[in-house]
């Protein structure tokens, strides 16, 4: 489904940017006056909770930094959940090690890496050669600077050290000298790790909620479309809510990134952006670009765990698409395909038993998202329905496309027929009043009732007498569908919340559990137009009248 980017300040999980220089130069330690080179540095970073001294008022910045602490600064840095504990991979870092989680998080990533032996060593101290590759890959710096080496002579002299060495993250330990394989200071770190960030922050494009027009944004989807070639970051205004979203290069290519927010009246509103990564001599130039433009996208068929030989693709129009759709993917009791332009369309799927089931399959355009809305329902085996009285001609308005033998003796597969006439009649989705209004923060964005409910049922008039009249054919009076049946074409729907649990418990053994019951609530709300239309087809005005009356809904 989608990603949603964590909301951070320019890498920060609780911050903002950077301060401000007031506010940076403010002395945060005794033993880092304003003259130490590093003191804007250590300062910012100390406001800004990323970095801590000792209960005596001293920061120590002679002092090294260990493996573990460097992990765990630069995590909070970047952003890195760390919230929830996974596998470590290091043999020497116990669940019960202070900065576990930043450093499982960070080897996750691929950050960080440990010893052949398994081990990370956490407490070791830093070198400031694997302090220049960790910058590297934390901030996404270019790995391709093509730079002199002017600390030639020095063994250790790797090319994360030049990349940031180019980048001006550092200058070395003096003008020739860089000190691969010391290990690396307090206040050293802290003015590196500041560095970096700036480095960045020189190459974002900043899209600002007032730049649209909006009062706030309020999420950023930035994983559907090449989301390798930037780097998206959501910065937090006043009173802790959304006021921007800083885009950074990462190499070259295109991308695509869609940014959610309200207006002022707090309607809903989605921009969607091409970000183009090009190289202009050494440096990325990110760039945007507007657009409305939907890709295509997968959508699956619940295939019930049966081998699938090959799926066949048209459009309800009779247009053939392919004979032979490429099958993207398998998961559990899903297959999936891919659309490649929004419309309606029929998959015939033919299993290797030699079976044949239909899918109607819609795909649509959405404003929130790159790729097309998607949904599928199973419309039985590729025939018509046929009259048992004359089978020579299907009956009109049939919703069921069983085989009269099918349904002989059969109340199973009469429950899902009936299940599907239901979900015709019974929205998923609460707001009766809504039918030709947008939903407000609908499960399709803002979609109007009427579209939600023809794109996930088909059209009203497919619920036609003639439906409940077939059906009837192959039930008993006295059966669980045969009274529902009846009850169903005398119009009385004062029990659908019990016809519906009734027919989902005939139709699917597992109904019962929390995923099922716990949206039951969704059938409470009927759509009154699909409703009414079905009385009129079936029972006239006065049993519009009497559902009326009987549901308070004059």
């Amino acid at each position: 489904m989608k990603k949603l980017v964590a909301i951070v300040g320019a890498f920060l999980l609780a911050c903002s940017l950077p301060l401000s220089g007031a506010a940076a130069g403010k002395q945060m330690f005794s033993d880092v006056p304003p003259s130490k080179h590093f003191a804007n540095a250590v300062n910012e970073l100390a406001a800004r909770n990323i970095i801590g001294g000792y209960p005596d008022g001293t920061f120590k910045p002679g002092n090294s930094i260990t493996r573990g602490q460097a992990a765990a600064i630069i995590a909070k840095m970047i952003g890195l959940d760390t919230s929830y504990r996974i596998e470590q991979k290091f043999k020497d870092v116990p669940a019960s090690y202070g900065f576990n989680r930043a450093i499982a998080r960070m080897a996750e990533e691929g950050i960080i890496g440990g010893y052949p032996d398994g081990s990370f060593k956490p407490d070791e101290p830093i070198k400031r050669k694997n302090m220049a590759a960790i910058l590297v890959k934390a901030f996404d710096l270019p790995r391709d600077v093509e730079v002199k080496n002017p600390f030639k002579g020095e063994v250790g002299i790797t090319n994360d050290v030049l990349v940031i060495y180019k980048l001006g993250i550092t200058s070395g330990t003096s003008p020739t000298t860089f000190s691969p394989n010391a290990s690396i200071t307090r206040g050293q770190a802290s003015k590196m790790l500041v560095a970096a960030e700036q480095v960045v922050m020189k190459n974002a494009v900043t899209v600002k909620a007032g730049d649209l027009g909006w009062h706030a944004m309020t999420a950023v989807i930035d994983d559907q479309v090449n989301p390798d070639v930037f780097r998206a970051v959501k910065v937090k205004g006043k009173n802790d809510t959304l006021s921007q979203v800083q885009l950074f290069p990462v190499k070259e290519g295109t991308g695509g990134v869609v940014i959610w927010g309200r207006d002022a009246e707090l309607n809903m509103k989605y921009q969607k952006y091409h970000v183009h990564v090009k190289k202009e001599g050494r440096k990325l130039r990110l760039t945007l670009e507007k657009t409305d433009e939907s890709l295509p996208t997968l959508v699956s068929l619940n295939t019930k765990y049966k081998p699938v030989q090959n799926i066949a693709l048209a459009k309800t129009d009779g247009e053939n698409i392919s004979d032979n759709v490429t099958i993207e993917k398998n998961e559990y009791n899903f297959t999936y395909i891919r659309i490649e332009k929004p419309g309606d369309y029929i998959a015939t799927v033919r299993f290797s038993n030699g079976d044949e089931v239909r899918y109607r399959v819609t795909a649509f355009e959405m404003d929130d998202s790159f790729l097309y809305g998607t949904n599928s329902v199973e419309i039985g085996p590729p025939v018509d329905p046929l009259d048992p009285v004359n089978p020579e001609k299907p009956l009109p308005g049939q919703l069921t496309t069983y085989l009269p033998e099918d349904l002989q003796d059969a109340d199973y597969r009469i429950a899902h027929v009936m299940l599907t006439m239901m979900g015709q009649k019974v929205t998923h989705y609460p707001a009766d009043y809504l039918i030709t209004d947008p939903i407000k923060d609908g499960p399709y964005g803002e979609m109007r009732e009427i579209e939600f409910y023809e794109r996930q049922f088909g059209k009203y008039n497919e619920m036609a007498k003639q439906n409940i009249l077939y059906l009837k054919w192959f039930t008993k009076e006295d059966s669980v569908v045969g009274e529902m049946l009846n009850r169903w074409l005398e119009g009385d729907f004062s029990q659908v919340t019990k016809d519906y649990r009734t027919l989902r418990a005939m139709t699917d053994d597992d109904y019962g559990n929390c995923a099922d019951v716990c949206l039951d609530d969704f059938i409470k709300a009927r759509t009154k137009r699909a409703e009414e239309y079905f009385l009129k087809t079936v029972s006239g005005a006065e049993a519009v009248k009497r559902f009326h009356a009987e549901w308070g809904t004059e």
